[in-house]
């Protein structure tokens, strides 16, 4: 018979979604197996800072009511003790410092009711997830993400969102008054709306599934040649997913009776991870490709996992040579 899994104490015992919470105990680890930690209304702590025989270290799940909290194992569940859900404080902005920037720069939250740890808490600058460097119950240090525009700044702590402050992004990357002279930022217009793909793994580039996501680049100066040499890619982080970026574009010969040649880079790279958080991450990338009707793919490798592309933003300079 399998020695039962004890819960002698939970500490704290009361608190919100996402609250850390200590699980003493003895016989946590049976087997070579870990157990399952179920707390009221049948949700699972994904969250899991620590386990060992006699204490694990887990955030209350989302969705957890006042109740009770076991170990759930394979062949029995250990005894349920006590735990007090509380319903979470409305996390309030109180003033932004500075409240205007350019991208990259760090800017500290003040307010209240943020929680003690980040947790799965987020905050958003104009629906960009920023990345954070300090996080406390009345003060946030994040710094301004790539793509980032001028709007609201809210903070997020679990499920509720605060009231909004405005930040002012003095650089966006949108092409505006940040590129340097003679240096123009190239948006690009995305052809395929949002989705979350699960992909057909033998035939991943059947267009009805929609196993890839085209970008154009825009006229911006008629007659001129551009050149992409950066990416910069807004995904949701549904598990890891491999893809191929290509850049393509067209190189007209001299002579205006040549047919234009098509031109193209390409690399592959992985993006999400294996704990499929579902925020929202950015990653930079850097094909360079100089040719007319420029086009970016990102394609979707076999067995590559889901792919949810929320932006997609191509920078690079127009050419001061006119082609022909």
């Amino acid at each position: 018979m399998p020695v039962t899994a004890v819960i002698t104490s939970v500490s704290p015992t009361t608190g919100t979604a996402g609250t850390n919470v200590q699980i003493n105990g003895s016989n946590f680890v049976q087997g070579g197996v870990r157990a399952v930690v179920v707390f009221s209304n049948n949700k699972i702590a994904t969250t899991v800072f620590s386990y060992n025989n006699t204490q694990i270290i887990v955030a209350v799940p989302s969705g957890s009511v006042t109740g009770t909290v076991f170990l759930e194992f394979p062949n029995g569940n250990s005894n349920s003790v006590s735990f007090n859900v509380t319903a979470p404080a409305t996390p309030t902005i109180s003033s932004l410092s500075p409240s205007n920037g350019g991208v990259g720069i760090a800017v500290t939250i003040h307010g209240t009711n943020f929680g003690s740890a980040q947790n799965a808490s987020t905050v958003t600058f104009n629906g960009i997830e920023a990345t954070v460097t300090s996080w406390s119950a009345t003060q946030i240090i994040a710094t301004v993400p790539a793509m980032a525009t001028t709007g609201p700044v809210i903070v997020t702590v679990s499920g509720l969102a605060s009231n909004s402050e405005t930040f002012t992004v003095t650089n966006p990357s949108n092409g505006g008054t940040g590129a340097p002279l003679n240096m123009l930022l190239i948006p690009a217009n995305q052809f395929e709306t949002q989705s979350v793909f699960t992909f057909d793994t033998f035939d991943f580039n059947d267009e009805a599934l929609g196993s890839f996501y085209n970008y154009k680049v825009e006229e911006i100066v008629p007659g001129r040649t551009p050149t992409c040499n950066r990416q910069i890619i807004t995904y949701r982080d549904f598990g890891i997913a491999t893809l191929t970026a290509t850049l393509q574009g067209t190189i007209s010969p001299v002579g205006s009776a040549n047919t234009p040649i098509l031109d193209s880079i390409s690399e592959t790279f992985q993006i999400g991870t294996a704990g499929a958080t579902e925020r929202y991450f950015t990653i930079t990338r850097g094909l360079t490709l100089t040719a007319q009707n420029l086009q970016y793919i990102l394609t979707r490798q076999p067995n590559g996992g889901t792919v949810s592309i929320a932006r997609t933003r191509l920078e690079g300079r127009v050419e001061l040579t006119p082609y022909s």
